[in-house]
């Protein structure tokens, strides 16, 4: 059905078009990952640990919806206007307003995201200005 592409290799884009549009599709595809990616994150972690790195990013847009807050000391959350993040989404990845919309409306609202975090960072400005 078009996840993967000639080259054997995912089809991202194709992946997130039906990921996005059927919640149960989505469901059985975070089933299917989910596991799979906390394990390496688990075993990079512990790499980093015992490597003696004094601190770790984790990158994790479902941080909060996969309770996986509970693996950091602080938590951010880069926040802007929903207005601005569907213009940035639609200017990135080339998506329809439809598109965007769905792909935001499937995670956590962000104002729920920003009042578990630690701290906000406001990035509503230019990159100059961020």
């Amino acid at each position: 059905d078009g996840a993967l592409l000639p080259s054997g290799e995912l089809n991202r884009t194709e992946v997130g078009r039906i990921a996005f549009s059927d919640r149960e599709k989505r469901r059985a595809l975070n089933a299917a990952t989910h596991r799979p990616m906390l394990m390496q994150l688990l075993a990079e972690l512990t790499a980093a640990l015992f490597g003696g790195e004094a601190a770790v990013l984790i990158d994790a847009p479902l941080l909060f919806e996969t309770s996986l807050h509970w693996l950091c000391c602080t938590t951010l959350v880069v926040a802007v206007a929903e207005a601005t993040q569907l213009e940035r989404l639609r200017a990135r990845d080339g998506f329809s307003a439809e598109e965007a919309e769905k792909r935001i409306a499937a995670q956590m609202p962000l104002a729920e995201k920003c009042a578990r975090a630690d701290a906000v960072i406001d990035n509503e400005g230019t990159r100059d200005e961020s």
